[in-house]
């Protein structure tokens, strides 16, 4: 009855694979987990580096709303603060003249100011850091003006949207207004101030938050661009309500990424949009999104740079074990594939940088082949009564002494079956 066999485990066969093939196999491995590791913290560094320009670009937005709004809101106060000193009493072409100088001298943010009565007269045109004489304002008006009817109607400051002014040069302005009462409460003019839209450069050139790169668009409650940029993308007055940018403003989150072709060659952007808490103008802040993702970038061409090099230490690493180590071990095992008494063996090359283990396999290879030929290589004589044989000095030992002394077995001697019945007829058994 035969023994069944033994299944052989998982692992053993594993470990029945040649050693170039475990060595290879062990290499990919050691090389893979790193490589897997880089990959995945590649994910995680791109997904941060998108977060903090985000969350960048959003501060730099609400930076530029909020010092949007206290710019004008300072210019609005000097307005309402001049409208106060003016009451009724005060309220003629000298001290208007001489306030409008003084409120230009404090605040240069004013590109002219004006001073109208209760129907829209101009009393007093300040412009270009003169007064406009008496004769050049006479049968000026501004009651079709909308920065004067809200106020001289309702008595509060006004902030108007951007138009285009009534000067030579028809220039885009924002006009901040406020009514001038006398004692009694009843509105007896107006001074009004407009800025110097080209002033808005501050925000990007002083403000900190922004990058040099980065550009601020200003549109209005409705839409109008008051302020086009340092490069003037955008320019003054025209509408953005029907343009992609403020489609994706309005539909998308406050920051969001905007292809521009505007100056002839499509560039992609990385845009943040805040509308003003005090004057509900649109803010836009964009910067290049190359510059962007430079950082990521960067780290792609450094981690395909350490790959490849990795790669090269790697196949630099396995041919140095395959021309030491696997190509001598691979030839001892094919020469004790071809072992041969008969045949004298080849001395195996070894390389000199071989591994101590396998040179000292292979001497001992060499030194098996020399004792096992010196024993069994040619023929033997052997008497053919007392089987002793014939050594090379031409004496006859025996078979114990030839081999023991040429070998390392050692003999015990003992009577086989057939003999002892011979030997020993009547012992039985």
């Amino acid at each position: 009855m035969t023994t069944p066999p033994v299944p052989r485990p998982v692992l053993g066969a594993f470990r029945r694979r040649s050693v170039r093939y475990q060595l290879t196999l062990a290499l990919v491995a050691g090389m893979a987990l790193p490589v897997l590791v880089m990959l995945l913290w590649g994910r995680f560094f791109v997904d941060r580096v998108r977060q903090d320009a985000e969350h960048d670009l959003y501060d730099a937005t609400r930076s530029v709303a909020r010092v949007l709004d206290a710019q004008v809101a300072e210019h609005l106060r000097a307005v309402t603060a001049l409208a106060l000193a003016l009451d009724g009493r005060r309220f003629n072409r000298a001290e208007v003249t001489a306030a409008l100088a003084r409120t230009r001298r404090t605040y240069p943010g004013f590109l002219g100011m004006v001073a109208a009565d209760a129907a829209g007269q101009v009393l007093v045109l300040n412009q270009s850091r003169d007064s406009v004489p008496a004769a050049a304002t006479r049968g000026l008006s501004i009651a079709d003006r909308a920065y004067f009817r809200e106020p001289m109607a309702d008595g509060r400051p006004h902030v108007s949207e951007v138009y285009r002014g009534r000067g030579p040069a028809r220039a885009p302005v924002v006009t901040l207004s406020a009514a001038v009462s006398d004692a009694s409460g009843r509105r007896v003019g107006l001074v009004a101030g407009s800025l110097d839209l080209e002033g808005f450069r501050r925000l990007e050139r002083e403000n900190t938050f922004l990058a040099p790169a980065a550009r601020v668009v200003i549109a209005d409650r409705h839409g109008h661009v008051v302020y086009g940029g340092r490069d003037r993308r955008y320019p003054l007055l025209e509408d953005l309500s029907a343009t992609p940018l403020a489609s994706l403003a309005a539909t998308s989150s406050p920051v969001f990424e905007f292809t521009d072709d505007l100056s002839g060659v499509r560039t992609a952007y990385l845009v943040g949009h805040v509308v003003s808490p005090e004057l509900g103008w649109h803010i836009y802040v964009s910067q290049p999104a190359a510059l962007v993702w430079r950082d990521v970038r960067l780290y792609r061409i450094g981690m395909a740079a350490a790959i490849g090099i990795a790669l090269l230490v790697l196949g630099f690493a396995f041919w140095l074990l395959e021309r030491h180590a696997l190509r001598p071990l691979e030839q001892l095992v094919g020469a004790l594939r071809q072992f041969s008494v008969v045949e004298p063996q080849r001395e195996l090359p070894l390389p000199r940088e071989a591994p101590a283990e396998i040179a000292e396999l292979v001497d001992s290879f060499e030194l098996m082949s020399q004792r096992i030929g010196t024993v069994l290589s040619g023929v033997l004589p052997i008497c053919a009564s007392c089987k002793r044989i014939r050594n090379h000095m031409g004496g006859w030992e025996s078979v114990e002494a030839f081999v023991r002394d040429r070998t390392d077995a050692e003999f015990s001697h003992t009577v086989c079956p057939d003999c002892h019945h011979r030997l020993y007829p009547d012992a039985g058994g």
